[in-house]
């Protein structure tokens, strides 16, 4: 027979293997969302000395254009728009030997309408429209098609998405300066 002793232990155990388990859920839900809520923390406010690597401009002085790459480690950088960012992003190991793009945990981007951050990866870009960015032609980020439709009625412009943005194309957009056409700091 079974006493009243082994089923309170019995019950215990499953009750600890319950408990254990749940906390594992957490803490591995918890370790997914980490680096995109870090991502955010960062790429809200850029501090005053932060510089770009690509163009040596401070990234503050044009929080509009600012756009995050965060690395599974916790390491990010701020760049000064998103045409910096697909230069570094294609070109890692020349910015930080460390990086190759599978360490890439998120990449954000201000939306040009909303000034609001998204990521990178979920945006539809414009290049070859009338604005420019700070360091000349830019591919301007939008959240989705409708408002990037919406923009090139406006702007001008052709309509790329994350996955056929090339280093060709980013490379294509170093040679034009914005000569006397709208900027947005």
């Amino acid at each position: 027979m079974v006493s009243h002793e082994m089923i309170n232990i019995i019950y215990l155990k499953k009750m600890s293997n319950t408990f254990v388990i749940g906390i594992c859920f957490i803490i591995l839900i918890s370790s997914l969302f980490y680096a995109d809520q870090v991502a955010y923390a960062h790429f809200v406010e850029p501090k005053k000395g932060d510089i770009c690597p690509i163009c040596g401009m401070s990234v503050s002085e044009h929080p509009l254009w600012v756009a995050v790459i965060m690395f599974s480690d916790g390491k990010h950088v701020k760049l000064h728009g998103p045409k910096s960012m697909f230069t570094y992003y294609f070109n890692l190991e020349k910015y930080d030997k460390k990086y190759k793009m599978q360490n890439v945990s998120t990449m954000h981007v201000t939306e040009y309408f909303t000034e609001k951050h998204i990521k990178a990866q979920e945006a539809h870009y414009v290049i070859e429209s009338n604005i420019h960015g700070p360091m000349g032609a830019e591919l301007i980020p939008l959240k989705d098609r409708t408002s990037a439709e919406a923009f090139t009625k406006e702007h001008g412009g052709n309509i790329l998405l994350f996955k056929d943005i090339t280093p060709e194309i980013v490379n294509s957009l170093k040679n034009i300066v914005s000569d006397n056409l709208p900027t947005r700091q």
